[in-house]
């Protein structure tokens, strides 16, 4: 077989889409399956499977299981267990407003991500959105 710099740049063209595609392997989150989607408000895409803690600003933040969370910073590829921990706490402090201010949890995240995308997510009205909503869970056993 021949191979031509169309085939090749082909072949690299199929690998970078395919790789970006790949759902990230989380540890303490996973996707929603598209039951779960349906009964859900659009904007979840994960669900905690495991608690998670941190600390943020001199106090521990427990993030409870089955805890939905949106998935901006859950679809990069080269999210690390330090980096979903901090994006989970972000998630859970946006909806709870918990132990932290808005400014901890931002740079709580920003510790771990890019600047311009911690800027994207971090707006005011997020902040406010997020808190209206309340910490939603997928079982409905679970109460806040």
């Amino acid at each position: 077989m021949l191979l031509t710099s169309a085939s090749i740049l082909g072949a690299g063209i199929y690998w970078w889409r395919h790789r970006r595609s790949a759902a990230p392997a989380l540890l303490h989150a996973r996707e929603l399956t598209q039951q779960e989607r349906a009964s859900v408000v659009d904007c979840y895409r994960y669900v905690v499977v495991d608690p998670v803690e941190d600390t943020v600003a001199g106090q521990l933040v427990t993030v409870e299981k089955w805890f939905l969370v949106e998935g901006t910073c859950g679809e990069h590829d080269s999210i690390d267990a330090a980096t979903e921990t901090r994006w989970l706490v972000h998630e859970w402090l946006y909806a709870t407003h918990g132990v932290a201010s808005k400014a901890d949890a931002d740079s709580a995240l920003a510790a771990a991500l890019p600047g311009a995308l911690v800027a994207q997510l971090c707006t005011d009205e997020a902040w406010h959105d997020r808190h209206k909503r309340g910490p939603q869970f997928l079982h409905t056993e679970v109460k806040y």
